[in-house]
């Protein structure tokens, strides 16, 4: 998507929170997410600045209540993890939205 990529670059706009809806969110775990484990899962932000990735689970928390810690990655980079705890709220969330091949996803 190329309105997140200005100049070849990742980026988390300034409206997010915006645009992280139910839907987008099922989006985005189809895309970057993986079921992790632990239980949990995990979003694979590697490209994001630690500003994006904290701005993301910001909303994550006060907008949908998830349970969500930021990971150290490789070089420097960042991931996002929603905690085990915080599955089956995630699931409710997002589960109209994904399509049946995906829903291995959030581990159904």
């Amino acid at each position: 998507m190329t309105y997140f990529i200005p100049k070849g670059k990742k980026i988390v706009p300034a409206n997010i929170a915006d645009l992280l809806t139910p839907l987008s969110l099922a989006y985005w775990i189809c895309d970057d997410g993986k079921y992790v484990d632990s239980g949990g899962l995990r979003f694979c932000t590697n490209s994001y600045s630690i500003q994006d990735v904290t701005r993301l689970t910001d909303i994550l928390v006060t907008r949908y209540g998830l349970i969500c810690t930021i990971q150290k990655a490789q070089k420097g980079q960042h991931l996002i993890l929603i905690s085990k705890k915080s599955m089956d709220e995630l699931r409710s969330i997002v589960k109209p939205y994904i399509v049946p091949s995906m829903l291995h996803k959030i581990h159904l």
